[in-house]
């Protein structure tokens, strides 16, 4: 075999030897991917220290934990009521048939005989209206809702004995004044929904005046 033959031969080996090594540093490149690739989606678990095994609860900690066990006393079915209570809030609308009151009629024995008949002195003041309805205010922050709710049987009856022609009582309803000029009572609805739409800033109408 010739110098150049045994050369060949010799460069053919070391050649296949260097494709064998690269292979297994491929393998190995692979392998540390998948590692490297499993410990950042894995997070590592952190184990108390001893001295955080150790500690007792704190007083703190004690109280935190027997107010969370503790029964709730907050009484079910409570009203919620608005952060400021209006005059309509305040108001009970003891309703009419119309008619007017005869003229001795007195507001303090009618004011009377229903905090009488509640039991409570909720009512604070009554008011005539000029429509020969009848107003009852209730004091300090007690809202219409709850008097209704809980003496509402009692007001009716103390009302049937003291006010003539009372037909009946309910909350008290926000209403408002608006602005017409003078349309003529022939005018369509659309026309007074316009007019009213139009001189009142802020009022909308969900639907026609009826």
């Amino acid at each position: 075999m010739s110098n150049r033959q045994r050369g060949r031969d010799c460069l053919i080996q070391d050649t296949q030897v260097l494709k064998d090594e690269v292979a297994a540093l491929t393998s190995k490149v692979a392998l540390l991917e998948i590692q490297l690739q499993h410990q950042t989606t894995t997070p590592a678990s952190t184990l108390p220290t001893p001295q955080q095994q150790q500690q007792p609860p704190t007083w703190a900690q004690k109280a935190a934990k027997l107010l969370s066990s503790k029964p709730s006393t907050t009484p079910p079915n409570k009203i919620a009521l608005p952060a400021v209570l209006t005059k309509c809030d305040h108001t009970i609308v003891i309703e009419r048939d119309g008619t007017a009151l005869p003229d001795n009629t007195n507001t303090l024995p009618i004011c009377d005989a229903i905090n009488s008949a509640i039991k409570k002195p909720l009512i604070a003041t009554i008011e005539f209206t000029t429509n020969h309805h009848v107003f009852l205010i209730t004091k300090d922050n007690t809202p219409t809702t709850s008097v209704l709710k809980y003496h509402r049987f009692a007001i009716e009856e103390a009302i049937r004995a003291t006010i003539p022609a009372a037909i009946g009582l309910r909350k008290d309803k926000i209403w408002h004044k608006v602005i017409l000029r003078g349309i003529p009572t022939t005018s369509s609805f659309t026309t007074i929904q316009a007019e009213v739409e139009e001189f009142n800033s802020g009022i909308h109408l969900p639907h026609l005046p009826r």
